[in-house]
């Protein structure tokens, strides 16, 4: 979308290299200029608020991330020992106060009790409420289904998963805060470089590299200068990582992200997301060489007037943007030209155990 556009929303496209942590890409679609105009912003929508220095960077932090936190779900569902062929009710749609949900760390509260005037969990289609996999339930992005596979884990190690990966607050840096059930599908604001960068601990064989942004530095008499380093580090065991690229490939076949133009003719996953109102969306995603997150949507706050629905962008109408639409598409884009430049190797498949 041209930076001017009166709809002024936003974008961004943000990659990394997993196994290293080297920025590979970093985009968006405004103009880097003080003077107030549409489409004229000095902030940078890919960090977190306090990246490198720990001080407030302005229009950085991120985004509600929808349902690109489900991975994370499904991760500790898999390093508890269960198969991802288990067969959950899609049909549980309520969950009363004081659902005894396990935190060894601390305390999960929220509920979808209409006992209280809450409507029940919704799905993002009325035709899902019913069993299926747990597979199932990751690539066709089944809310039902991620409520039940979190009710047999313990919350706080679903947060340290996601922890270990990189996903945290885009505005403080602490952990993603699991201690409201609405977190499960992504409700906090995370950064575009935080994403691309836990989906590249997937595509990496679970080993973590913190964001690496410069190669050297030599200043003008040819002194060098200490840049910082990746850390590169094994954030969790490769068998879920391999467990977790091998679900997500379904995304892009026959999940949320079927239409995605995106080749496929080496290994390659992802996940969509969308927020209430379709004011949040990403596609996030990976090959062995590279893995970028894509955002689309709302800067400049939350509310009616930043709802993407009943839209028409660049001349299409959109009766909902999702995360396929928009992010999706210059997700795709990107890859296709992009991935071919550096390591397509297959993906380790996960151990049986995992889909029987």
């Amino acid at each position: 979308m041209p930076a001017a556009d009166p709809l002024q929303r936003g974008s961004s496209l943000v990659s990394v290299q997993p196994g290293t942590g080297k920025v590979l890409t970093m985009a968006q679609n405004t103009v880097y200029n003080p003077a107030t105009a549409p489409g004229n912003y000095m902030g940078n929508f890919a960090l977190p608020e306090k990246d490198a220095t720990g001080q407030p960077i302005d229009g950085a932090g991120g985004f509600q991330i929808g349902s690109t936190m489900k991975p994370f779900i499904f991760a500790e569902w898999l390093n508890s020992g269960k198969s991802m062929a288990t067969q959950l009710d899609g049909s549980v749609r309520v969950y009363r106060a004081g659902y005894p949900w396990k935190n060894s760390c601390g305390v999960t509260t929220g509920s979808y009790d209409p006992a209280l005037g809450q409507t029940p969990l919704p799905n993002d289609d009325p035709n899902h409420y019913y069993r299926m996999s747990v597979l199932q339930g990751l690539y066709q992005s089944i809310n039902t289904i991620t409520f039940q596979s979190a009710a047999q884990v313990d919350f706080c190690n679903i947060q340290k998963m996601a922890t270990a990966a990189g996903v945290a607050n885009g505005h403080t840096n602490q952990p993603y805060d699991l201690s409201s059930i609405a977190n499960l599908i992504g409700t906090q604001d995370v950064a575009p470089l935080s994403m691309a960068n836990a989906y590249a601990t997937f595509a990496a064989n679970g080993v973590h590299c913190d964001p690496v942004a410069l190669d050297s530095v030599t200043g003008p008499h040819g002194r060098t200068y200490p840049v910082p380093g990746a850390d590169c580090r094994q954030a969790m065991d490769p068998d879920v990582a391999a467990g977790v690229t091998y679900a997500l490939k379904n995304v892009l076949t026959r999940g949320s992200g079927y239409n995605i133009p995106v080749n496929k003719s080496y290994d390659i996953f992802a996940k969509t997301g969308t927020t209430d109102g379709n004011t949040m969306t990403w596609t996030v995603g990976a090959t062995s060489g590279i893995s970028t997150a894509s955002w689309f949507g709302s800067y400049q706050g939350i509310g009616p007037r930043w709802v993407n629905q009943n839209i028409t962008i660049n001349g299409k109408y959109y009766a909902a943007v999702d995360g396929a639409d928009m992010a999706g598409g210059q997700w795709g884009r990107l890859m296709n030209a992009a991935a071919p430049q550096f390591s397509t190797a297959p993906f380790a498949r996960p151990p049986a155990s995992m889909l029987r």
